[in-house]
């Protein structure tokens, strides 16, 4: 569930960006772009190449074949210039590959070594993590000529050796400065008019980065997965824990053995960041969580873990381009309300959104649907403990009245009550009582109870085989003191 703009609604759902796949092969990163001319376009990487969206469908610019595995996200520089528009790839095995605008990738030229991670600033592309001849220089950077992908030099080569650890992640932070994430270090390398085009200071000394594409821009600041399931966050000065109690949620449910596949997205419309891991309860789905930025006087906040049915392998924000009319309808009118659940689901020009990349090789459009891909999902969210009728005294409860917003089709949404008279467990939980969301707005949804107290009570909703969104605002509790017993 997610708590936005005062509402608590039921996550957002995938479908399907095209009626035909990319590629049938593991999707391990992507990147949007707005190119020289002015065009959106959509670059995947697999683990055997590279496909493009031009916004109506997708073409095949595979160039060398890559030999990566899935573990080895692939990850993308953007370099643009007055005449044409540079995308740089590197995936940890294989040499790093280049698109012009588009075109079918090629071997970057130049010999740059192998790395794990690319960036630009000032106007120069820095490899990190790289492997040369052979040998892996994992706290090293190599750093291309100015407004030159092919210039490659030794020369230009550094090591930050200080902290001993190794580089995760380098991502710029503006045009001047780009940071460094190794595992337990921070660094900024900030550009320079001297011999060297960079000076390069250590800021911090917090865990690093889970892997790569768990590094998420969202307006001026980096935000992370950290090593030890915390979340952080880097302004380019100092790098802070904000995780909170999200942390423990998160490492209880990370697979410590597969860190490196974790991945995530800024979400600017609804100032959300979605990260996504794989589970160590099963290889064939992926867990995660939203962070919401704070704004004005809301604060900001942590949803609880979403459960993902499907192996999502990698994400990227970009802005659709789809445009859509009455033609573009699908379905019935009864059914327009768990196709189409909210305005914001309709294909709109220049909506800033997400795609979700499987390991089928299908890429999705994020909130796309009620559901993801037509599967249902199960959902539900607690009202935690109160000692309603005051300090010492037993409630008896009467009733449990839920508001929920009016659909067309519903779950089965369930109200739980839950008693304790301890708190030295996570209490008894009564007979489940079921309310149906489809019906009149003159209805009341209760779950009614003929004698239950004690002296804390907490109220669970659970939803049922989610096909479209479900949205709670708010309920009502019936009880009175009843006296110490």
């Amino acid at each position: 569930m997610l708590c936005r703009d005062g509402r608590v609604i039921t996550r957002p759902g995938f479908k399907p960006l095209t009626t035909t796949a990319p590629t049938s092969n593991r999707v391990m990163g992507g990147v949007y772009y707005v190119n020289h001319l002015g065009q959106r376009r959509i670059i995947i990487g697999t683990t055997l190449g590279f496909h493009l969206f031009d916004g109506t469908s997708w073409s095949d610019i595979s160039g060398p074949a890559l030999t990566s595995g899935a573990g080895d996200q692939v990850r993308f520089g953007v370099f643009p210039f007055s005449n044409s528009t540079k995308i740089v790839a590197v995936n940890d095995v294989d040499a790093p590959q280049v698109s012009n605008n588009g075109a079918a990738f090629a071997a970057l030229g130049g010999s740059p070594p192998i790395a794990k991670c690319v960036t630009t600033a000032f106007q120069r592309m820095i490899l990190g993590n790289v492997t040369v001849s052979g040998t892996r220089r994992a706290s090293a950077l190599w750093i291309s000529g100015f407004q030159s992908e092919t210039d490659w030099s030794s020369t230009r080569e550094v090591n930050l050796t200080d902290t001993q650890d190794s580089i995760v992640e380098a991502k710029s932070l503006n045009s001047q400065m780009f940071a460094i994430y190794k595992d337990h270090s921070q660094w900024v390398g900030i550009g320079a008019g001297g011999l060297f085009p960079f000076v390069f200071e250590l800021r911090d000394q917090q865990p690093g980065p889970v892997a790569p594409a768990a590094v998420v821009q969202a307006e001026n600041d980096h935000y992370y997965v950290g090593q030890d399931g915390d979340v952080y966050r880097f302004d380019g000065n100092r790098c802070v824990a904000i995780g909170g109690a999200a942390r423990r949620l998160i490492q209880a449910d990370l697979d410590q053995a597969n860190l490196g596949r974790t991945h995530g997205f800024y979400d600017p419309t609804n100032r959300e960041i979605w990260w996504l891991w794989p589970s160590y309860k099963s290889n064939l789905a992926v867990d995660g969580i939203v962070y919401r930025l704070p704004y004005e006087d809301v604060p900001a906040a942590f949803s609880p873990l979403m459960v993902y049915g499907l192996l999502i392998t990698a994400s990227v924000g970009w802005r659709d381009t789809a445009t859509f009319g009455w033609n573009d309808l699908t379905g019935t009118w009864d059914a327009l309300g768990t196709d189409y659940p909210t305005w914001d689901d309709f294909p709109n020009v220049g909506r800033i959104g997400a795609l979700l990349g499987m390991s089928t090789g299908v890429v999705h459009r994020f909130a796309g649907s009620a559901n993801d891909n037509g599967s249902s999902f199960d959902a539900y969210f607690d009202l935690p403990f109160r000692a309603v009728a005051g300090v010492g005294e037993n409630v008896r409860v009467d009733a449990i009245e839920s508001f929920f917003k009016r659909m067309n089709t519903s779950p089965t949404v369930q109200i739980i009550l839950l008693t304790s008279d301890t708190m030295g467990s996570e209490g008894t939980a009564v007979t489940a009582q079921t309310i149906d969301t489809t019906e009149a707005a003159t209805t009341k949804h209760r779950a009614t109870y003929a004698d239950q107290q004690a002296r804390f009570v907490a109220i669970r909703h659970r939803l049922l085989t989610i096909t479209s969104q479900q949205e709670y605002r708010g309920g009502v509790l019936y009880a009175f003191r009843r006296g110490e017993q």
